[in-house]
């Protein structure tokens, strides 16, 4: 279990970051009319040398730039492979996540308030006044 643990710690470590990105994209395109991304552009020397060669020497628009940060079509075939991968990141995540719940439960540790005291509320009523006169916090 401490390996699943290290091993969840670290995915989602790597993970948030690709989160992070995705927020903030998904944000921009949400509200890329009102920040009027169709009127700006990115200029080449922001841009990879091989990213959309047939926008012109100008630049790319800022909406096409970042829908294409989003999608990963930014850094081209390897962008989507980068993004598969995540993806399986955020998979084996939530997977993780709800393997560590499932344990903790079947090894009966629900009656701990998660620092290792008992929590009266989850006990029952005999336990639960010997914890109370105890003085317990």
């Amino acid at each position: 279990m401490r390996l699943l643990r290290k091993l969840h710690s670290w995915i989602g470590i790597v993970s948030s970051l690709n989160l992070l990105l995705l927020i903030t994209t998904g944000l921009l395109i949400q509200h890329s009319q009102q920040l009027g991304l169709e009127d700006k552009y990115v200029s080449r020397r922001f841009l990879p040398s091989s990213y959309r060669l047939d926008d012109g020497p100008m630049g790319v628009r800022s909406d096409i730039v970042v829908t294409d940060l989003h999608s990963g079509k930014f850094i081209g075939k390897t962008g989507a492979l980068l993004l598969d991968g995540l993806t399986l990141g955020w998979l084996a995540l939530l997977v993780s996540g709800v393997l560590m719940f499932r344990s903790k439960y079947r090894r009966g540790n629900n009656n701990h308030d998660g620092e290792g005291r008992d929590n009266p509320a989850n006990l029952d009523g005999a336990r639960a006044t010997q914890v109370r006169k105890s003085g317990q916090p």
